[in-house]
């Protein structure tokens, strides 16, 4: 049988290309002892991959030849180790592919029972990467409470609506940024946001965020980085918390701009902390528990953009970086895999 994976095709230098990319066609190798065989149900292409792309995180760069990385749900195919078994329910770092072979110690076998009324795209979603980013950057981080108001920037993405939903059920005040009208009506709308601003239509951006959180912002949930977190940042309340989640402006930069609110940071005392999904590994299953009772009772919603087919994802990938719809993007690469 064959498959369909993305391999980096050449080194990317600023915006990422369709050129930088290769789509591969290949027989799907036997695993070896202790592999499974994954078939792919879908995949995700969070703006994060960018980084990996281009140096050292906290990942090794993807060098060309290589699969893009991307976090996946399916099902074991064939297996080779005792402890997995045909057609068990599986996610983990799996790539842009429509088939993989990888060790079986890197995924985790999901619940089926859990996705009985729930899509098992979730499991990508707010029971999954993004939604575990956005719960522990909130509990764990910023460690926010109720009554205090919460600015997230790239509201509109998978972990920044994950965040903003969060920070309401816990009590909190939630403004969203985010780059489109359209996507600003559906934090408010679909999401709850309190308030949602498109920092694009902004010719004071920092007098919008003061007159959306006029005590000023105890936590700043920051996706992007650059102008918008200087904004964020001047308008912090003294004490401040700022989560560095991410910097979607500044991975396709040679020279990233960087924060240039330094002074401000010190003159209202902020705490600015930064941190990564796999530092709380061991609380994984506590919170996915607390957020399958969010979403069973339908106070979080997981409502990603589909697109169909795997050969689409590197167009889906580059749309991240420009003009999108709102929400998360996945792609499904079988839908007749689960």
């Amino acid at each position: 049988m064959t498959m369909k994976r993305w391999v980096l095709a050449s080194p990317i230098e600023g915006a990422p290309k369709t050129a930088n990319f290769a789509l591969m066609d290949e027989l799907i190798r036997d695993p070896e002892p202790g592999e499974i065989g994954v078939r792919l149900a879908y995949h995700t292409v969070a703006p994060g991959i960018r980084a990996k792309l281009a140096r050292e995180t906290y990942a090794a760069r993807v060098k060309p030849g290589e699969t893009i990385p991307g976090m996946g749900v399916g099902v074991v195919a064939t297996s080779n180790h005792t402890a997995f078994a045909l057609g068990d329910l599986v996610s983990g770092e799996l790539g842009w592919a429509t088939d993989t072979v990888v060790c079986a110690e890197k995924v985790q076998r999901l619940d089926w029972r859990h996705y009985e009324t729930t899509p098992i795209h979730s499991a990508l979603g707010v029971l999954g990467p993004a939604g575990l980013t956005a719960y522990f950057g909130l509990r764990r981080v910023a460690r926010i409470e109720a009554g205090e108001t919460v600015l997230i920037s790239s509201a509109a993405g998978a972990v920044g609506a994950a965040a903003g939903q969060m920070a309401r059920i816990l009590g909190s005040r939630v403004v969203g940024l985010a780059g489109s009208n359209d996507k600003c009506r559906e934090l408010v709308d679909t999401f709850r946001f309190d308030a949602a601003l498109n920092y694009r239509d902004e010719s004071d951006l920092d007098a919008a965020i003061q007159r959306a959180c006029p005590d000023g912002v105890n936590v700043y949930f920051d996706n992007v980085g650059g102008a918008v977190t200087d904004a964020a940042i001047r308008c912090m309340a003294i004490n401040g918390r700022v989560v560095v989640c991410g910097q979607t402006s500044e991975y396709s930069t040679a020279e990233p701009r960087g924060w240039r609110e330094t002074t401000t940071i010190i003159t209202k005392r902020l705490k600015i902390e930064g941190f990564i999904l796999f530092d709380f590994a061991a609380e994984f299953a506590e919170a996915a528990e607390q957020i399958s009772q969010w979403l069973a009772i339908g106070q979080i919603l997981d409502r990603p953009t589909i697109v169909d087919g795997v050969e689409n994802a590197v167009d889906a990938f580059i749309s991240i970086f420009g003009d999108r719809p709102p929400g998360r993007l996945l792609v499904r690469t079988d839908p007749t895999a689960c």
